[in-house]
């Protein structure tokens, strides 16, 4: 009997930085290799990014050298962007010719370009991110956006640019100890022992991961978003199991409690 044939699974890789690169040809190649490493591993690359300066450029150009796929998560209208008049033609151009070209009607504003890397970051599986350590505001944005990248559990190429030479190196991911919170020495002064995990009932992670891997084949933009989705329901079934034990336990009628 015939077999349905299988897609490749779809792999996001966005893209935040700085736009004041200086060394654009070193970049560039950083990232080429990056796209190029990530697009060989048997995954459908598409390659996102903003459209807000010259590094947002240099990222499509290469990413689109490369045969990927293009998609762009657009400031504000209105908003001010970084570009000569010769650099907005060809982000104009960009845009036009993308697989898809969304407008963030919230990136508005001097927050704007942490709320558009974060909205990268949760939408994409990869984060490439170019910065340089100048003290200024926006080495301390990417700074924010690296760290949520890195507590959302996104692998993540850093190209640095320092002391007139480019370096990259990667980034593990994990949960940013300055954003940690109370260390578990002093909850357990504050509350006691922490209880034991609770288990994972097995069918509901089968059916996490099977939502996961349709969400990736299907519907890559939005997939972080069914995720959460999927967890909200789960955590309420959870609850609600837990309220009807709680309601055995105490001989509280089922629907007249509070």
């Amino acid at each position: 009997m015939d077999t349905m044939p299988t897609l490749p699974p779809v792999r996001l890789i966005g893209f935040v930085a700085r736009q004041d690169v200086r060394d654009g040809e070193a970049v560039g190649r950083r990232i080429a290799e990056r796209l190029r490493t990530l697009a060989a591993g048997g995954a459908r690359v598409l390659a996102r990014c903003s459209l807000t300066g010259p590094a947002d450029l240099l990222f499509a150009r290469e990413a689109a050298r490369l045969g990927l796929p293009l998609s762009f998560l657009l400031p504000a209208e209105g908003e001010k962007v970084d570009f000569t008049e010769a650099e907005r033609e060809e982000a104009a151009r960009l845009a036009a010719a993308a697989d898809e070209a969304e407008e963030c009607a919230t990136a508005r504003g001097p927050g704007s370009a942490v709320i558009l890397g974060e909205r990268l970051v949760a939408e994409t599986d990869d984060l490439i991110a170019v910065t340089r350590r100048d003290g200024d505001r926006a080495a301390a944005e990417l700074e924010e956006i690296i760290a949520y990248a890195r507590n959302r559990g996104r692998p993540i190429l850093l190209i640095e640019e320092a002391a007139g030479k480019v370096e990259s190196r990667e980034v593990k991911a994990g949960v940013d100890e300055d954003a940690a919170g109370p260390d578990d020495a002093r909850l357990a002064r504050l509350f006691g022992d922490a209880p034991p995990p609770a288990a994972v009932p097995a069918e509901l992670e089968r059916y996490f991961h099977a939502c996961d891997d349709e969400a990736a084949r299907k519907a890559p933009q939005v997939r972080s978003y069914l995720l959460n989705i999927v967890l909200a329901n789960a955590t309420a079934s959870l609850a609600g199991s837990v309220r009807e034990e709680i309601s055995v336990i105490f001989g509280i009628a089922s629907g007249t409690g509070p």
